[in-house]
Formats: C-alpha cells, structure tokens, sequence
C-alpha cells in the first residue's frame, strides 16, 4: 500500500517508539486513541501526520473518510502497539469494536 492509515493507542507496554519510528514510510497518517495518545504524539511529531482520536470510533470514521481522499491504494490498519486494557476489557473485545466500526461505515 502507498499510504496506510494507522490506528494506533491504548496502555504503552513498552519503553520507547524507536523501532516503530522506522517503520513509518508508508505511513500517511496515525490516528492515536487511549491513554498513550500524548506519548505517541511526543514521539512520532514532525515525522507523520497526526490526529489525536480520543476513541476506536472516531479513529475509524476520520481514517476511513482520509483514506478515501486518497487517487492511490490506501488501507486503514488497526494495529495499536499498545495493551487494550485502557478502554477494553482484552484485545478481542477490542478487535470486535474495530469489526463493528467498519461495518457501520458501509
């Protein structure tokens, strides 16, 4: 894909971004939700677009809706490196939000 919508957020696990960093070229926007929103922001400023989403929902709508804009292959991605537990009860529950989000869209 030339531009991948990325929605990402949720409890942060880990120490630092560095490796994901990296992987940002076909990057065209991150849209954050959960409780690492202002660390991802911190972070990943200056190198990507960014919009802070608050909530799965709204990640889904606003990605959706730029992704469309878009004249070129384009996929909105939910792959949140982060632990679900801050607005899920587990990353299945979270998954099926994602499921039902999409299938609103239609």
């Amino acid at each position: 894909y030339e531009a991948v919508h990325w929605i990402a957020g949720g409890r942060f696990k880990e120490n630092n971004l560095t490796i994901l960093k990296k992987q940002l070229a076909s990057v065209e926007h991150v849209y954050l939700i959960g409780e690492s929103e202002n660390y991802f922001l911190t972070e990943f400023q200056g190198s990507v677009k960014i919009t802070s989403s608050k909530d799965l929902n709204i990640a889904v709508k606003q990605a959706h809706e730029n992704a469309q804009k878009n004249t070129y292959p384009s996929v909105v991605l939910l792959s949140p490196a982060c632990a679900s537990f801050d607005q899920f009860e587990n990353f299945e529950a979270r998954g099926d939000a994602f499921r039902v989000a999409v299938g609103q869209l239609v």
